[in-house]
């Protein structure tokens, strides 16, 4: 779980909890064990960036979520392809 600074906001705590509540009932929906890890880490990602991460930069996300920043591009780009989104990266990197 994150750590949440004193004083932030509670209602980005209670969202980060339904997107877990929610990619927790995704992966049971499938089978135990059927969904790998990265297709799970894509699927949270997704759910992040789209509530108690939206509009946050790259670089902050990776800080936020300890992991590199190349990674979260990957993510970015993996969610995007999955999930279809018309995201900023998409916009930015593909569309001309």
């Amino acid at each position: 779980m994150f750590r949440w600074r004193v004083g932030e906001d509670k209602m980005m705590k209670q969202k980060s909890e339904k997107t877990l509540d929610q990619a927790i009932e995704k992966y049971l929906e499938r089978g135990f064990g059927s969904m790998n890890k990265n297709d799970f880490e894509v699927y949270v990602f997704n759910h992040l960036v789209g509530s108690s991460m939206q509009g946050l930069s790259d670089n902050a996300i990776s800080r936020r979520l300890r992991i590199p920043e190349s990674k979260v591009k990957r993510l970015r780009y993996e969610a995007d392809l999955n999930y279809q989104q018309n995201s900023e990266f998409a916009k930015n990197n593909f569309v001309k």
